[in-house]
C-alpha cells in the first residue's frame, strides 16, 4: 500500500470528491469493484460518501466563517462577536426635544405686572402626551419666576382697560417615556457563587434609573462588572456653589449591576460576591486599596491600568440576597415616539409647587387649570434597526478606538455609541476644518424618523452628544456639532419595453425595481451616486430592452430639505458618478413623486 497516492485535500465539493473516489477505486481495487454505472449499489455508496464529504466540508466552512466578524452571516453570531469587541445592544430608542409651556397668572395689585406670589414651579416628572399616545416627561423644573420667562397681557378689564391676567411662557426640555417602578423578590443566595439575573417584565424600556433593596442599599449600573468606579453627584459646598449646584465625586461601587438588552428583554446582571466585614462600601477610594499594590516588594511590575477599576478585588460586586429590589426605570408608552410640530399638546400629569405667600386657593387652581403645552419644532426619533454590515462597522470602530477619540473615525463610532436615552444618531461625518486656526473637528450629524427618512436632529440631542464625546476626546481637540446637509433628488427615465410585454407593465416593473434598489441603498456622507449601477439594475430587467434617458434632478418643496445642488455640474466626465462634498449626502424618498418613468 506504500504506492498509494496522497489524499487530495483540495477536493471539497460533491463532484470532485466523487471523482477522486472513482479514480481511487479504479486504480487500487480493479478486481473488487469495476461497475461504475449509476444504477449500481457501489455507485450509490460512492455518491453517499461524496454527499457526506460535501456536507461536512460546507459545515466546516460555515462554522469557521461564523466565528469571524467580517464573514459572519447569522445575525445572532454577528451580535455575539460584536459584543466580544465592546459593542452593546441598544435599548429601546429614546428621543429628546423642547416644548413651550404656558400658564396664566393673575395681575398684581396695582397692575405692576403679574402677581409673583402665584408664579409656580412646574416640577420635573410632569408628563405631556400626543393624541397618538406618545408620552414625554419634563426633564427639569420650570421656575416661572426666573428671568427666562416671557410675559404678555392675556386678559384686560373691559371697563377699566387694566390687565387682569398675564400669560407666562417658558421653554424647557422633555424626554420620551414615563417613569415606572417594580419590586422583585430575591431569595437567599446561600452559598451560590453564580451571577444573579433579574428580568424586568416590561416592554420598550429605555433605561434603568435606580435600583435599591429593603436595607436602603443602592446598586449602581456599570458597563462591565469588573468596573467598580462610578461618579456620584453631590451638593457643591464650595465657593462656586452658586454657579454649580452639584459636583461629580468618584465612588467605589461595591454593589453594582450591568444591563443586557437582548431580544426585547431587559435583564439586570448582578455580581457574585457576598457582603462581609471586608466589603468595600460606597465611599471615596482609599489609596491603600488601589489596584497597583507593591506589598513587600521594592519594585512595581509593569501592568496596564483600567481607570474604571480602583480597588483590588476578585469578586464582581456584592449580590443582593434575601431582600426585595425596588427598580425604577423609564419606558416608552408606544412604538411611535416622534411628535410632529404642534402635536404634543396634552397635559397628562402636572406637578406644581407654589410659594408660602400664595394663599388664595382659587388663584392657584386657576393657574394650574391654565397650563398648556406645545412643541414648536418636531421631535424626531431615530431608529436603531442596524443592518449586519452596520453592526460590523460599529464593532470594529469601537474595538479600535479603545474608548478614546483620536482619529475622526473614532468620533464617528463613538457618536453612534451614545446611549439611546440621550437620543441616537443615524448618519455622522467627522471632518477636520483645515481653515480653522485650531483645526477643529466639524461633526455633521443627522437623525432618522419613524418612516426611515433622514431628519435634522434637535439641539437637545446635539448637547447630549457633545457631553457624551467630551469624556473621550483629547484635551487639545476642539469640536463643533453641526447639521448635516441633505440633498433630496428625483430620478427620471425613459426606456423601450421588450416586445413581449405591455409598456405599462414594463414601466411598473422598472419603477418597482428602482424602489427596491433605493430601499436597500442608503447613502452616507460624501458618497457618490453610481449611475452605471442603477442603469444596469433597470437594463437587466426582462421587461426592458433598453434605457434611452436617465437623469437625476434636485427636488425642493415643503417635504424636502430645500438644499439646491447642480447634478449636471457634479457628474464625472465619463457620466458614471455624481459627486458630492463630504458634509452632504444624497437621499431619495416619497417614491411616488421622485421616481418618474416613461416606457414605450
Amino acid at each position: 500500500m506504500a504506492n498509494k497516492p496522497q489524499i487530495n485535500y483540495y477536493s471539497r465539493d460533491f463532484q470532485s470528491i466523487k471523482a477522486q473516489l472513482v479514480e481511487y477505486a479504479k486504480r487500487f481495487y480493479p478486481n473488487v469493484y469495476n461497475d461504475f454505472t449509476e444504477a449500481t449499489f457501489g455507485s450509490f455508496i460512492l455518491d453517499a460518501t461524496a454527499y457526506v464529504g460535501d456536507v461536512l466540508s460546507f459545515q466546516l466552512d460555515y462554522q469557521f466563517n461564523e466565528n469571524l466578524l467580517e464573514t459572519a452571516i447569522n445575525r445572532e453570531n454577528v451580535f455575539n462577536i460584536a459584543r466580544q469587541m465592546g459593542y452593546r445592544d441598544p435599548a429601546t430608542p429614546s428621543v429628546t426635544g423642547f416644548v413651550t409651556v404656558f400658564i396664566r397668572v393673575p395681575a398684581s395689585v396695582g397692575d405692576v405686572g403679574p402677581a409673583t406670589d402665584y408664579l409656580p414651579v412646574l416640577k420635573r416628572g410632569t408628563t405631556f402626551s400626543t393624541d397618538e399616545g406618545a408620552v414625554y416627561t419634563l426633564v427639569e423644573d420650570i421656575d416661572f419666576s426666573d428671568n427666562l420667562t416671557e410675559f404678555i397681557v392675556a386678559e384686560v378689564n373691559e371697563s377699566t382697560g387694566v390687565p387682569s391676567s398675564y400669560a407666562a411662557r417658558h421653554k424647557s426640555q422633555v424626554i420620551s417615556g414615563v417613569l415606572r417602578t417594580t419590586q422583585i423578590d430575591v431569595l437567599s443566595r446561600g452559598d451560590k457563587s453564580d451571577f444573579l439575573h433579574v428580568e424586568v417584565e416590561d416592554s420598550n424600556i429605555v433605561e434603568i434609573v435606580s435600583v435599591s433593596d429593603l436595607e436602603g442599599n443602592d446598586y449602581y449600573q456599570v458597563e462591565n462588572l469588573t468596573q467598580n468606579l462610578v461618579y456620584k453627584s453631590v451638593l457643591n459646598q464650595g465657593q462656586t456653589s452658586s454657579k454649580t449646584v452639584k459636583v461629580l465625586t468618584p465612588y467605589v461601587a461595591a454593589r453594582r449591576f450591568k444591563v443586557d438588552f437582548r431580544g426585547g428583554l431587559t435583564v439586570l446582571v448582578f455580581g457574585n460576591g457576598k457582603e462581609d466585614s471586608n466589603s468595600t462600601l460606597n465611599s471615596i477610594n482609599d489609596p491603600s486599596t488601589v489596584v497597583l499594590q507593591k506589598y513587600a516588594k521594592d519594585y512595581i511590575s509593569f501592568t496596564s491600568l483600567d481607570p474604571t477599576i480602583i480597588n483590588d478585588n476578585d469578586k464582581f460586586g456584592i449580590s443582593p440576597s434575601n431582600t426585595v429590589l425596588t427598580i425604577t426605570y423609564r419606558a416608552n408608552t408606544t412604538d411611535l415616539i416622534s411628535a410632529g410640530r404642534n402635536t404634543l399638546v396634552n397635559v397628562s400629569n402636572p406637578v406644581f409647587t407654589f410659594g408660602v405667600d400664595a394663599t388664595i386657593e382659587a388663584h392657584k387652581l386657576d393657574v394650574i387649570g391654565s397650563l398648556e403645552v406645545e412643541n414648536e419644532e418636531p421631535i424626531i426619533a431615530s431608529t436603531l434597526n442596524y443592518t449586519n454590515d452596520e453592526i460590523k462597522q460599529l464593532a470594529s470602530g469601537i474595538y479600535s478606538s479603545q474608548n478614546r477619540a483620536v482619529t475622526t473615525r473614532d468620533y464617528e463610532v463613538l457618536s453612534r455609541k451614545m446611549p439611546s436615552q440621550f437620543g441616537s444618531i443615524k448618519r455622522v461625518a467627522a471632518l477636520r476644518d483645515l481653515f480653522s486656526p485650531r483645526r477643529s473637528i466639524n461633526l455633521y450629524v443627522l437623525g432618522e424618523n419613524n418612516l426611515g427618512e433622514l431628519e435634522i436632529v434637535s439641539d437637545a440631542v446635539k448637547n447630549n452628544l457633545k457631553t457624551w464625546l467630551n469624556q473621550y476626546k483629547s484635551i487639545s481637540d476642539s469640536m463643533d456639532i453641526l447639521d448635516g446637509n441633505i440633498i433630496n433628488f428625483q430620478l427620471k427615465f425613459s426606456a423601450i419595453s421588450n416586445a413581449a410585454f405591455d409598456p405599462i407593465d414594463a414601466n411598473l416593473a422598472a419603477n418597482l425595481a428602482l424602489r427596491r434598489y433605493f430601499d436597500r441603498r442608503k447613502y452616507n456622507f460624501g458618497e457618490s451616486i453610481n449611475i452605471s449601477k442603477i442603469l444596469k439594475w433597470v437594463n437587466d430587467l426582462e421587461e426592458i430592452d433598453d434605457v434611452i434617458e436617465f437623469s437625476f434632478l434636485e427636488i425642493i418643496g415643503p417635504d424636502y430639505s430645500g438644499n439646491e445642488y447642480n447634478f449636471i455640474a457634479n457628474t464625472t466626465d465619463d457620466g458614471r458618478y455624481i459627486k458630492i462634498p463630504e458634509k452632504y449626502l444624497f437621499e431619495i424618498k416619497n417614491y411616488d413623486e421622485t421616481i418618474v418613468g416613461e416606457v414605450v
